[in-house]
C-alpha cells in the first residue's frame, strides 16, 4: 500500500493523474454527441441498423469503462489529497509536542494516536493495540506516547 501511495504521489506530482481526469471528463462529455450523430446515420439510413446498433453498444461499454475509470482516478485524488492533508497535520501535531514531550496533555497523546490510526484498549484482562509502527522509524532515544492507565 505504500508503494501504492508513492506511485500516485508520482502521478500527481507529474500532473498526469490531473491531465488523464481531464481527458476522460471531456471523453465523457462527447459521448452525448457520438450518439445523436449515430441517430442520425439510423435515420438517414446511411448504414443498417444492425450497425448502428453494434456501435452504440459498444459506445456504452466504452463510455461505462471510462465512467469508472474516472471515478476510480477521482477517488484516487481525494485519498492522495486526505493523505497530503493528514501528513500536514501529522507534521503540525509533531511540531507541536515534541519540544514539550514530558508535558504533553492527554488530548495531545488522543491526537497522535488519531493521527497514527492506533487503537488501544485496556481492560483488567489485558490490553488489545490495533495499528502498526515502523520499529526502524523510532529513535533509540525517543519513547512512544502513552494515556496512562485508567480504571474502568
Amino acid at each position: 500500500m505504500e508503494k501504492q501511495a508513492e506511485l500516485e504521489q508520482s502521478q500527481v506530482s507529474n500532473g498526469t493523474l490531473e491531465q488523464e481526469i481531464k481527458t476522460l471528463t471531456r471523453k465523457m462529455k462527447g459521448y452525448a454527441g457520438q450518439e445523436r450523430r449515430l441517430m442520425n446515420v439510423l435515420r438517414l439510413e446511411v448504414a443498417t441498423p444492425d450497425i448502428v446498433l453494434d456501435e452504440i453498444n459498444q459506445m456504452k461499454k466504452e463510455r461505462e469503462a471510462d465512467g469508472k475509470r474516472l471515478s476510480s482516478l477521482i477517488q484516487t485524488k481525494e485519498n492522495i489529497d486526505k493523505m497530503i492533508d493528514m501528513e500536514s497535520h501529522l507534521k503540525e501535531l509533531c511540531n507541536r509536542i515534541i519540544p514539550d514531550l514530558d508535558n504533553c496533555t492527554n488530548q495531545d497523546k488522543k491526537d497522535a494516536y488519531t493521527y497514527l490510526d492506533l487503537k488501544v484498549t485496556a481492560t483488567p484482562e489485558g490490553v488489545d493495540i490495533k495499528g502498526y509502527i515502523d520499529p526502524s522509524t523510532i529513535k533509540a532515544d525517543s519513547c512512544l506516547l502513552t494515556t496512562g492507565q485508567t480504571s474502568g
